[in-house]
Order: C-alpha cells, then sequence, then structure tokens
C-alpha cells in the first residue's frame, strides 16, 4: 500500500512545465491546422489536450496569445460521410473546435484565420463560412480589448474572419498581429502550395506586412493620448506623433520600393504597378498631417484601407502580367 501510495504521488509530478528563461519575456503559441483532429471523432480529445495544456500554462509561460491557421473542420457544411476521410459532419466538427478553444475564452485571446476547409460546402465553393456563428465577438472577452479593427465577410457582415488584433508588452512597446500580416498569408500558403520558399515569396510577405501596417499605425497615431494616459506604449506614444507620422509615410512607401526587387528578376509589372499606389497614400498622410488629432482621423483611416486593397490589387495584378 504504501508503494502504491508513493507512485501515485509521484505521478502528480508535472513532465511538461517550462520555464521561461527570461522573466520579461513571453510566449506566443501556434496552432496548426485541427481539422485532423476535428474530423473523426477518436482524435478529437487530442485538439482538447493541447488547448488544455495552453490554458494551464498562460500564466506560467505568460502567454500574449493563440494563433491558429485555420482549417478548424475538414468540411464547413456538409452532412454526407465520406468515411475515407472523415466521420464526423459539418456541426459535429464545429462543434469539436469549439469544445476544444472553449477551454481557452477568458484565459487567452486566440487568433484563427480561416482557410479554405472552413468555407463553401465541401470544397470552397463558396464564401459560406459557419466560423461566425462558433466564435461571435462576444465569446471570449480577452478579445475586447486586443481587436483594433475589423472589415466585412462576403456577406457585409463585420466579424472576426478579418481582424486586426492589437498586444503590448513592457519589454517590445507594440506587437502587431493582423492575422499575421504578411507572411503567413502570402509566404506560408506559397510554401503550402509550391513545397518551397524563395526570395521572391519572401519579399512579397515583407510588403503585404508593411502595407498592412500603415492601418495600425495610424490607429495608434490617433489614438496617442488615450494610450499614453492608460499606460500603452506603442511607437508613437514613445517616439512622438512627429515620428508616427512619418512611420506612416514610410511603412507604406517600403511596401512599394520593396516590389522594385521584381524589375530586375523579369516581373516589370509587379515591381512598377504599385508606384501607382503612392500618390493615393502620399495624399493620406497629407490629411493625416493636416488633421493632427481626434475623431476627423476615421477618415482617414477608410482612405488607408482603401490604399490597402488599391495596393494589394496592384501586386496582383503585376506578377499576373509578368
Amino acid at each position: 500500500m504504501a508503494a502504491l501510495v508513493a507512485f501515485a504521488a509521484q505521478a502528480q509530478d508535472r513532465a511538461d512545465r517550462q520555464e521561461l528563461t527570461d522573466p520579461d519575456s513571453f510566449t506566443m503559441i501556434l496552432l496548426g491546422d485541427p481539422q485532423g483532429y476535428t474530423k473523426y471523432d477518436i482524435p478529437q480529445p487530442l485538439f482538447d489536450l493541447c488547448t488544455a495544456w495552453i490554458a494551464d500554462n498562460v500564466d506560467h509561460l505568460n502567454i500574449k496569445a493563440v494563433l491558429c491557421t485555420g482549417d478548424l473542420v475538414e468540411q464547413n457544411e456538409n452532412i454526407v460521410l465520406n468515411r475515407k476521410m472523415l466521420n464526423q459532419t459539418s456541426r459535429e466538427m464545429w462543434e469539436a473546435a469549439s469544445h476544444a478553444l472553449a477551454r481557452l475564452d477568458g484565459k487567452v485571446p486566440y487568433i484563427v484565420s480561416p482557410g479554405n476547409h472552413d468555407y463553401g460546402y465541401t470544397k470552397s465553393e463558396n464564401r459560406l463560412s459557419r466560423f461566425p456563428d462558433y466564435f461571435p465577438m462576444t465569446r471570449n472577452e480577452c478579445w475586447r480589448h486586443k481587436i483594433v479593427s475589423v472589415c466585412n465577410n462576403a456577406h457585409g457582415i463585420p466579424t472576426l474572419e478579418n481582424a486586426a488584433y492589437e498586444f503590448h508588452t513592457d519589454t517590445w512597446g507594440d506587437l502587431l498581429v493582423v492575422l499575421f500580416f504578411g507572411f503567413v498569408p502570402v509566404g506560408c500558403i506559397y510554401y503550402i502550395m509550391c513545397h518551397s520558399w524563395t526570395a521572391d515569396a519572401a519579399v512579397a510577405s515583407l510588403a503585404c506586412g508593411l502595407a498592412i501596417d500603415t492601418l495600425l499605425m495610424l490607429n495608434n497615431y490617433r489614438d496617442r493620448e488615450q494610450d499614453a494616459l492608460s499606460g500603452k506604449r506603442t511607437l508613437v506614444v514613445r517616439f512622438g506623433a512627429r515620428a508616427g507620422r512619418i512611420l506612416y509615410l514610410a511603412t507604406g512607401s517600403a511596401a512599394v520600393l520593396l516590389c522594385l526587387w521584381f524589375v530586375p528578376r523579369g516581373r516589370l509589372w509587379a515591381g512598377l504597378l504599385p508606384l501607382l499606389y503612392l500618390p493615393f497614400h502620399a495624399a493620406s498622410w497629407r490629411r493625416m498631417t493636416r488633421i493632427g488629432s481626434g475623431k476627423a482621423l476615421n477618415g482617414v483611416l477608410g482612405e488607408t484601407s482603401r490604399n490597402m486593397l488599391l495596393w494589394a490589387a496592384l501586386l496582383s495584378l503585376g506578377l499576373i502580367l509578368g
């Protein structure tokens, strides 16, 4: 009996505790596509185990956020079981994903970038997704003060399918995560499709991230006074409004200049077409400088969103034309 008690006591010792070597550091957890867990009933508890471990280590590892690459389900809207690839209906898969991620609600923000499997019926035939039904904004209290912007989905509804998040730390100042900015949606998808990583993909990823960062730079510029009062150490708070204006102009300009990389590599239009973005970006910068502060800057935020769309369209068209 004594040996059994001793064994039981020893079994309670944790084997999975990780230690931060720097007490001022933090952690962000990356979850790959969970569809492999949710499409069959037997491995679904493995996804629960992943999120249970994360929830148990939020404070110990100073976890700021959980990033998920999407594809929560194998098929978004299907009741016909294909035994060769799944034994769960779409509803059962969505419920399994929702149940696993529920362990993180109220403890840590988790950011999901919906994947192609999360749309359509069985093969992304359209932009229908059950993601907003299972993950509304009000579900996780931790999202409330992290989200800085959302865009409407294909049905004209603002959802977390397209959202921008802002995180603050004492050591890094602002760490901005906008659905992984450029390197996940551009570079990683390129790697998945082509099974390789190229310098062109890296440049396109960085340029995309810089173009998107103009929106968050402007958001921080607008909110600089309130951020200073609440103790947020954004770049604009730390270095001043003038630095914020310079950074806004510089990030958008750098996104365009990076595209010139493609010219000597035989993609002339990919290098030249994005130059058409610069007059619009400069006009928004001049208006931002003229307004200076206040709610009037919300109009510039709208212009910046339009400029981002224009930049993406020009680069995409340039890459297609070669």
